[in-house]
C-alpha cells in the first residue's frame, strides 16, 4: 500500500493550499511508516521478547525503505521529487511506531 501511495504521479495529487499549510503530506508519511512498522511487528511479536533487537532492526529497515522510496520518486515517478523532509518524517514515523510498540508490549506482556 505504501509503495502504491508513494508512486502515484504528482499530477494526480490534490493541490489544495490548506493541506500545505498544515503539512498534511508530512503527517501522512509519519502515519504510514508507523503503521508499516506495526504491521511488520505483528508476526514477530509472539516469537520475540519486547527487548529483542529484532524490533529495532525492523524500524531501521522501515526507515531505509523510506529513503529508498524518495529515490524512486525522484528518478522513476512522473511529477514527484526527492524531499529530505519526507525522509525525516518517514524515520520519525518508524521510530514512533517502534517506541509505542515496544513500550506497550513491555507493559502488556504477561510475566510467566
Amino acid at each position: 500500500m505504501i509503495f502504491i501511495l508513494l508512486t502515484v504521479p504528482g499530477s494526480s495529487l490534490p493541490e489544495d493550499d490548506i493541506f500545505g499549510k498544515i503539512y498534511f503530506d508530512k503527517w501522512v508519511h509519519t502515519g504510514l511508516f508507523a503503521m508499516q512498522l506495526h504491521l511488520l511487528y505483528v508476526p514477530l511479536k509472539k516469537m520475540y521478547p519486547p527487548q529483542s533487537p529484532i524490533f529495532f532492526k525492523v524500524a531501521l529497515y522501515v526507515f531505509l525503505y523510506g529513503i529508498a522510496m524518495e529515490f524512486v520518486q525522484k528518478y522513476l515517478v512522473i511529477n514527484r521529487s526527492f524531499d529530505v523532509g519526507d525522509i525525516i518524517v518517514d524515520g520519525l514515523g518508524a521510530f514512533i511506531g517502534y517506541y509505542i510498540f515496544t513500550r506497550w508490549r513491555k507493559r502488556h506482556m504477561k510475566v510467566i
